[in-house]
């Protein structure tokens, strides 16, 4: 792969349980205990499959409750001809 551009969003919230992890991104899935009226679900899944149109990837880390989380988008890079704005 060529060049790519990664993008951590870091916050110091309640974190994410490890059991949990790999599943935040699935459709409709919130953390157990954590659900919020009005929330679908649906943020980090959409956040996904728009990555994944542009070929990159997206995960997750947290050490642990209390410890805040990190998001991390990669994409790769690709170079674009300028074109006439005519």
């Amino acid at each position: 792969m060529g060049e790519e551009c990664q993008i951590t969003i870091t916050d110091d919230g309640e974190g994410i349980p490890q059991e949990y992890i790999e599943r935040i991104f699935d459709p409709f899935f919130q953390v157990p205990g954590k659900e919020k009226a009005g929330s679908t679900g649906l943020g980090l899944d959409s956040v996904r499959e728009l990555i994944n149109l542009h070929g990159g990837k997206t995960w997750a880390e947290s050490p642990g409750p209390g410890l805040g989380s990190q998001f991390h988008i990669l994409i790769p890079m690709q170079q674009t001809r300028a074109q006439d704005g005519n």
